[in-house]
């Protein structure tokens, strides 16, 4: 599923997903299994961060963007983040940067 290490390793959205905000939420759809996920707040600030993450998102990368965005305790941001990658991931919607 990972590189094996989820905190260095890098995330990216797999090609067979596409994704929408709608008003407060992230929308995204798995072409590839059919199904769609709709995402609250935190979740559409760290699929942000995944999508415009030139070179992939890592979860510090992700927790910067909580706490950037919600002022939350950095502890608290990295396993927020870590614990959406390995959702994403399991899920098929994220997956390890190979570039």
């Amino acid at each position: 599923m990972t590189g094996g290490d989820v905190m260095a390793d890098r995330y990216r959205a797999r090609d067979s997903v596409s994704w929408q905000k709608v008003d407060d939420e992230m929308v995204i759809l798995d072409l590839a299994s059919s199904t769609y996920s709709a995402l609250n707040g935190s979740a559409s600030v760290l699929w942000t961060a995944v999508v415009g993450a030139q070179h992939g998102a890592t979860v510090d990368g992700l927790a910067s963007a909580l706490v950037d965005a919600f002022a939350i305790d950095g502890a608290t941001a990295a396993a927020d983040a870590s614990a959406f990658v390995q959702d994403a991931v399991g899920r098929g919607l994220l997956e390890v940067s190979t570039h």
